[in-house]
């Protein structure tokens, strides 16, 4: 029996195989990154087109600071950001609102687990990795500060600015 490519991708972390690498590319799905399954269909369409052999879940880049209730307007990308409405941390005190949030109740958590969960009901046969961002980005993120050196130079590219 051949074997599928998610036991294969686990074989190849655990060092139990003499393959060398599967294959696999990941990108934001602008204008499918709202709705789970809007997002989990943009992902699984990617994977199916290309046949990549295993997935990286690659949410919007601001869902983290959308925990936290800063808003961001979806119709409207500065590079591969919505455009800040409002963020999360607006000054130094507002860090003490930075606390737990309950992925049962989070709206925003709740989509990107519908969407993981879309995702590896469509693709059984391969290993599937969610996104975790470093919690210093997401603290930036929070705070619409620059987490790339230089500011937001693709950004500004992008717009003009």
């Amino acid at each position: 029996m051949t074997e599928d490519r998610r036991t294969q991708f686990h074989q190849i972390a655990h060092g139990q195989t003499s393959r060398p690498w599967l294959t696999s590319a990941w990108q934001h799905h602008i204008g499918h990154e709202y709705g789970a399954e809007n997002f989990a269909a943009a992902t699984l369409d990617f994977v199916r087109k290309w046949d990549w052999d295993w997935v990286k879940i690659n949410p919007r880049a601001i869902y983290y600071a959308e925990v936290w209730d800063a808003v961001y307007d979806k119709d409207h990308y500065d590079w591969l950001i919505p455009r800040t409405v409002r963020t999360a941390i607006q000054e130094a005190g507002d860090i003490a609102r930075i606390d737990y949030r309950d992925p049962e109740t989070n709206k925003v958590l709740q989509e990107q687990i519908q969407a993981a969960r879309g995702i590896r009901d469509g693709l059984e046969d391969r290993a599937v990795i969610d996104t975790v961002f470093s919690p210093l980005s997401v603290l930036l993120q929070l705070a619409d500060l620059p987490s790339i050196p230089r500011g937001r130079a693709p950004r500004r590219r992008m717009t003009g600015a």
